[in-house]
Formats: structure tokens, C-alpha cells, sequence
């Protein structure tokens, strides 16, 4: 590992965030996928750092942290094989906003950020899968604050009480 990642042997290509990828890009793909072995606990990326490409989850898993005022970690979401890690801060070109670290031995391929682009622009199907997985993310959020509207001061009162959508 360390050169390509082999995705042609992939346990799960089937599954694979590029898996739809037409068959004559499917060999560049191959050949710009970087392939890592991270050991349990080690950082695949750092929050506040700036990303320069995505990374994709092969095998194994990882936990996705995020550090709060008083330096504690705090999981937010947990990765799977087949998922596509740091697209969001790739795509609005800020830092990392959580931490990404390996929860066991697990196999991340790297894909720098100017082949992302381009792969996304040639190949339709993978980037509407990316906005798939954006809307996703975007419903979980909004079915999370519905749950906890108390925690971030929202509140619908009843019997003709002033709503914070009023004014």
C-alpha cells in the first residue's frame, strides 16, 4: 500500500463512492488514489487543517470528532467502509471543522483536490451522488435540531405566544 490502492481487488467496489465511475477513467481513478494503512487510533485528518483532497474510507472504520470550548473531543458522526471523507471542507475550501481518526486498523485512499474537481465535472452520475450525500447530511441535521429545538432556542409556543419567526 502507500502507492495505488488496487481498487480493481477492492472487497468493496461494489459499494465504492466511485464505483460508478465510467470504465476508461476507472484506471487514471486507480492511479491517483493514494492507499494508507491507519492503525487504531491514529488522526486522518486534523481539524483546522486545510484540505487538500478527499479521503475515502476502504476498510475498517473511523469516528468523526469535534473539539469544544473546553478541548474536549466530542464524536459526532461515526464512518463505515465506502465512506467519502472531507468533500464538504474540500468543496467550500475552509479547514477540516472536526478531526477524522481511525476507530480500527482500517485502509483510506487518498484523492487530491484538483482530480476531484475535474473527476466531478467529467462525470456526472458521481456528482450527483455527492449532492445526494449532501442532502442526506442536510436532513439529518434539520431532523436533528427538530429533536432539540430547546437546546438551540427554538420554540413554538402555543395560544398566540410571539414566535422568533414573527416580527
Amino acid at each position: 500500500l502507500g502507492a495505488n490502492c488496487g481498487c480493481g481487488e477492492c472487497l468493496v467496489n461494489a459499494h465504492c463512492y466511485f464505483s460508478g465511475v465510467d470504465p476508461a477513467e476507472k484506471a487514471t481513478l486507480e492511479e491517483r488514489l493514494v492507499a494508507n494503512q491507519y492503525k487504531k487510533n491514529q488522526v486522518i485528518a486534523h481539524e483546522g487543517v486545510r484540505p487538500h483532497g478527499v479521503f475515502l474510507l476502504c476498510s475498517g472504520q473511523s469516528k468523526v470528532c469535534k473539539t469544544d470550548e473546553s478541548g474536549h473531543q466530542l464524536a459526532v458522526r461515526v464512518g463505515h467502509t465506502g465512506t467519502l471523507v472531507g468533500y464538504r471542507s474540500l468543496l467550500l475550501d475552509e479547514p477540516f471543522s472536526a478531526t477524522v481518526e481511525a476507530t480500527e486498523p482500517s485502509v483510506v485512499t487518498f484523492l487530491d483536490k484538483e482530480y476531484f474537481f475535474d473527476l466531478l465535472r467529467r462525470q456526472p452520475p458521481l456528482m450527483m451522488r455527492l449532492i445526494r450525500q449532501l442532502a442526506e447530511q442536510v436532513g439529518q441535521a434539520e431532523q436533528g435540531l427538530a429533536q432539540s429545538p430547546g437546546e438551540i432556542g427554538l420554540r413554538h409556543e402555543r395560544g398566540g405566544g410571539r414566535s422568533p419567526a414573527r416580527t
